[in-house]
């Protein structure tokens, strides 16, 4: 009787391990909607913020190019680009990947 609970015990144990494991792979594959992050200096102190504004046609044909570059998966839906949650709960890659798909967007219109 002893051994049966032992190994009930033990399977309820590796029933909560994978029901969080699901749990964790599944919010890591979630996509949301892209909101560009920007570095905003006010009074020495340097703050990422999320600005929408920054979305336009040019940015988001950019920001694809700057995805794909570094292997960051992503969707089209009705126009809007779609990131890994992930990605986007990381303010200083997606302000650097932001930064970078200006330039390549700011060099572009110039030809």
């Amino acid at each position: 009787m002893n051994s049966v609970k032992t190994i009930l015990a033990v399977l309820r144990n590796y029933l909560i391990f994978l029901v969080y494991l699901i749990f964790i792979l599944s919010s890591c594959t979630k996509y949301v909607e892209y909101v560009p992050v920007v570095l905003i200096v006010e009074r020495g102190d340097h703050k990422l913020i999320e600005y929408p504004n920054l979305i336009t046609t040019d940015h988001i044909e950019a920001i694809k190019i700057i995805l794909e570059k570094y292997d960051e998966q992503y969707k089209m839906k009705n126009g809007k680009l779609y990131i890994l949650q992930t990605l986007q709960n990381d303010k200083d890659l997606l302000q650097n990947y932001t930064s970078k798909a200006e330039v390549f967007r700011k060099n572009n219109n110039k030809n």
